[in-house]
């Protein structure tokens, strides 16, 4: 069982690195934006603490993401659109480039860049 906790530590550190770098904050950002003490947002991306639910709920509505998706059981939704950006891009004509257009715009909107 410990193996478990430590696979979901360090996936949950890995995510919400990754958030704070695509969103340009830092560790104080994300402790002021969701009300966690700021030795406690360096646990949880050290790998050496979980967040409790209430935490975890915290974390989610401040980097704007769901709770799945900090646990890992979501799959990265950027992955998803740059594959149906890819698959847009091979046929070219108005429609398409509207739909990729609309794609990036989700893109732009859950990584925090520009594309």
């Amino acid at each position: 069982m410990d193996n478990i906790k430590e696979i979901d530590r360090s996936l949950i550190a890995r995510r919400l690195y990754e958030l704070l770098y695509n969103r340009g904050l830092f560790q104080k950002d994300l402790a002021e934006m969701s009300g966690i003490p700021p030795e406690t947002i360096s646990k949880y991306l050290n790998g050496k603490q979980m967040p409790d639910t209430k935490r975890l709920f915290a974390l989610a509505q401040a980097l704007g993401v769901s709770t799945d998706y900090i646990l890992g059981l979501e799959r990265d939704v950027i992955d998803n659109l740059e594959g149906i950006r890819k698959d847009l891009a091979y046929e070219r004509t108005p429609a398409t480039e509207r739909a990729a257009e609309k794609v990036e715009k989700i893109m732009e909107y859950y990584s925090g860049a520009r594309y």
